[in-house]
């Protein structure tokens, strides 16, 4: 079972397989992370200054998550994955 940072990249690389984006919120609402992660895998987000503003301005604004890990590695894999 992978553990430490790498179920979360994996959520990434597979919002990038599957949905091609970097919204990682719906691949946690369906479980995707199930197929190689016991039990519940909270996500890593971080909204980002942009996000914060736009709370500001409207507080019922929902941002999209973003992972707190970088994308790099799993654009890596999605990239030759898809080669």
């Amino acid at each position: 079972m992978p553990g430490g940072d790498e179920p979360h990249y994996l959520v990434i690389t597979q919002s990038l397989l599957y949905d091609g984006d970097l919204k990682i919120e719906n691949n946690h609402q369906r479980g995707d992370y199930r197929a190689y992660y016991g039990g519940d895998l909270p996500p890593h987000v971080d909204h980002g200054a942009a996000a914060t503003a736009q709370i500001m301005l409207d507080p019922r604004a929902r941002p999209a998550w973003r992972s707190c890990c970088r994308p790099s590695p799993s654009a890596a894999i999605a990239a030759s994955s898809s080669s």
